[in-house]
């Protein structure tokens, strides 16, 4: 399965706009950083996979004033690669796989 994490800059506008399920929510880049530690950094996905992530574009701007919107692409390479992933996942959260 190939991950890839992208960032995209929240428009001032969607700040204000409810958040809905079918969108993640937006965050800071203060809190990005502060949380992070950098502006490089890895997320951990639900099956243990490590996704490596950047804010390098970001650097310079106003941490305060710039809200980001953090999502993971996942691809599987075939549906027993989707299978494996999802059987991972389950586990790892203390369910028996499927």
């Amino acid at each position: 399965m190939k991950h890839q994490v992208k960032v995209s800059e929240v428009p001032s506008g969607d700040l204000l706009s409810p958040e809905s399920d079918d969108r993640p929510q937006f965050i800071s880049l203060r809190q990005v950083i502060d949380r992070f530690g950098g502006y490089e950094f890895e997320l951990e996905l639900a099956d243990g996979t490590m996704v490596p992530g950047s804010l390098e574009e970001y650097r310079g701007r106003d941490p305060d004033a710039t809200y980001l919107r953090i999502e993971v692409e996942s691809t599987p390479e075939s549906e027993q690669d989707a299978a494996d992933f999802d059987a991972r996942a389950e586990t790892r959260q203390g369910e028996e796989p499927l």
